[in-house]
């Protein structure tokens, strides 16, 4: 991520059988290209291969574990009509492999870390007792704007840990208050007008020189769910269900 920190953004443990697919597989990739998605998935992927991969996900098993399943390569490109076919079925789902896909064979304790925007699935087999790790991991101070930027930890458990591992948390928490302050920046020398400033602005936001319409078009998606915010609210309090269809944040982030 060429980055001189890294923050933990989510910690989710995955269990088998996922009792709400009716298939084996749900391929899918994350930063999905939806009307409310972070940015466009080619200028993402463009993005990523000029400057450097902004966020990573660590899949961690407890045990025996083959349920993950990648297509090497699909990072660096668009859906092909297979994967683009299978992307348009509700639930993205299928009883077999997409072509080219591998299989992830990890033992007790491996991990695999991988760019998550390429297409990937887990396959849900019965007999598979499952129970992994899965980290997702954002950049501070690489050459990008990550697209994931949410925390879905609550905002008491800086207080339920021990000190050494709080300030992990306390540290992410501080550099993403910096990241919106500077969001912000550039917002306001748009508004003013100022050329200049929102050059210096945008540098400092996505320091790598190519591509920062990348970091634009992210940040007027931000600036976009303000707007839909301040029409919903009315005076009144937002709902948990209208603030994540406009922002994509987690309602503990409100």
């Amino acid at each position: 991520m060429r980055s001189s920190a890294v923050g933990l953004n989510s910690a989710t443990l995955f269990k088998q059988p996922k009792p709400k697919l009716d298939h084996r597989f749900q391929w899918h990739r994350d930063g999905e290209l939806k009307p409310s998605a972070p940015l466009p998935m080619l200028g993402l992927q463009a993005n990523h291969q000029a400057n450097a991969c902004g966020t990573i996900t660590w899949n961690i098993p407890l045990f025996e574990d083959h349920s993950l399943w990648i297509v090497p390569g699909s990072n660096c490109r668009p859906n092909n009509k297979e994967e683009q076919a299978l992307f348009d079925r509700p639930g993205m789902q299928s009883d077999s492999p997409l072509p080219g896909a591998i299989v992830c064979e990890l033992g007790s304790g491996d991990a695999v870390a991988f760019d998550a925007t390429m297409v990937h699935s887990g396959s849900a087999d019965a007999d598979m007792h499952r129970r992994k790790f899965n980290l997702n991991y954002r950049s501070f101070g690489g050459p990008v704007l990550p697209y994931g930027r949410i925390t879905t930890w609550k905002p008491d458990l800086c207080n339920r840990l021990p000190d050494a591992m709080a300030r992990h948390f306390v540290e992410c928490e501080s550099r993403i208050a910096d990241e919106w302050l500077a969001i912000e920046a550039v917002l306001r020398t748009i508004i003013a007008g100022d050329r200049t400033h929102f050059c210096e602005a945008l540098a400092r936001l996505h320091p790598g020189m190519e591509m920062q319409i990348a970091c634009v078009v992210q940040i007027h998606r931000h600036a976009h769910a303000l707007w839909v915010i301040s029409e919903l609210d009315g005076g009144k309090r937002v709902s948990e269900a209208d603030y994540q269809a406009a922002t994509l944040d987690h309602p503990s982030n409100r």
